[in-house]
């Protein structure tokens, strides 16, 4: 997987691979980092989110509204397989949240699991694009 983190002009700057236990120290820090006030939103983005990706399709990006307050978002790949559903269907995103435990748990099936089986894992975080985020309980499996 590689990492990207946003800079200050909210741009994704690559800083190379990363493990699963390298994105969990990511991802606790950038939790710590949001419980500091910010002046601006471009220098929050910059110290409390990041992305994992494999490919340039398939990523997660990770935002921390605070200590144990983390959002996910990414493109929906996977499409239904029946033609009226896709068109149908309008939900072209992933988009949920949960506390800091959850969302270690959600970062480590990330890495452990293929596309499809991710995205089936969190079928109930389909949203239209520009939805905001539902709140979900990962789930244990």
């Amino acid at each position: 997987m590689e990492l990207h983190r946003f800079n200050e002009s909210t741009s994704l700057v690559s800083h190379g691979q990363i493990d699963v236990e390298g994105a969990a120290h990511e991802l606790c820090a950038a939790a710590e980092r949001a419980a500091i006030p910010y002046v601006s939103g471009e220098e929050a983005m910059a110290q409390t989110s990041f992305t994992v990706s494999r490919d340039r399709k398939d990523f997660l990006q990770i935002n921390c509204d605070g200590p144990d307050d983390i959002w996910f978002l990414s493109d929906r790949l996977v499409s239904p397989s029946s033609l009226l559903a896709r068109i149908f269907n309008g939900k072209t995103t992933l988009a949920f949240r949960c506390d800091l435990r959850g969302a270690e748990r959600v970062l480590r099936q990330y890495f452990e699991r293929n596309r499809e089986a991710f995205e089936s894992l969190y079928s109930e975080a389909y949203v239209r694009s520009g939805a905001p985020p539902v709140p979900l309980e990962p789930p244990a499996a």
